[in-house]
């Protein structure tokens, strides 16, 4: 059970919880079935689910919309009677309980033309000003790489306190076992 629980005596069978601080966690201790890339972009997939509708198409703005004062997804609206200036996207908290959040709503045709118009803007951005944008790219490159390696840092720092666990374990387990190299 990696600690997590004692009991105080061996007439007593009631299991008292440890403090978190004695719990031995062995994390990778299998062979994994599939890579840690694959687990995490399996992970991302699934935060924005995309589903086709009834008309057998995924909207587009599906999983990336959310509703700016309670940051809950905003959801498509769309029936077989309304024309395409018509389907619209819309708060879920809303769409649940009306009394938790306003109303917040966008038509798909509204929020295509406004994106259109801020990508417009980039675009024309970067033709002006090649070379700004050129620095500003390098320096975001460096940024993940420094970024990349806190996280390696960091992941160091979690195999140390893995070994030192396993020491601890092998330190008590070398404690509670008996010698196997003296005769009984």
């Amino acid at each position: 059970m990696n600690f997590r629980t004692h009991v105080k005596s061996y007439k007593n069978k009631k299991r008292v919880d440890n403090p978190k601080d004695d719990w031995l966690i062995f994390e990778n201790t299998h062979e994994p079935i599939i890579t840690q890339q694959e687990f995490d972009l399996m992970q991302e997939l699934r935060k924005n689910k995309r589903r086709p509708t009834k008309h057998e198409e995924v909207n587009q703005f599906s999983g990336i919309c959310y509703c700016a004062d309670c940051g809950k997804k905003l959801y498509l609206c769309r029936a077989t009677t309304m024309t395409a200036d018509q389907e619209h996207l819309k708060c879920g908290t809303y769409a649940k309980d009306k009394n938790c959040c306003t109303i917040h709503f966008i038509r798909t045709f509204v929020l295509k033309e406004i994106i259109l118009g801020e990508l417009n803007k980039i675009v024309s951005f970067v033709k002006e000003n090649e070379d700004k944008f050129v620095q500003v790219a390098m320096d975001n490159s460096a940024q993940k790489q420094s970024s990349e390696l806190a996280k390696s840092r960091k992941k160091l720092k979690e195999y140390e306190k893995r070994t030192a666990d396993l020491n601890r374990l092998f330190t008590r387990l070398s404690l509670i076992l008996p010698n196997r190299s003296q005769p009984m």
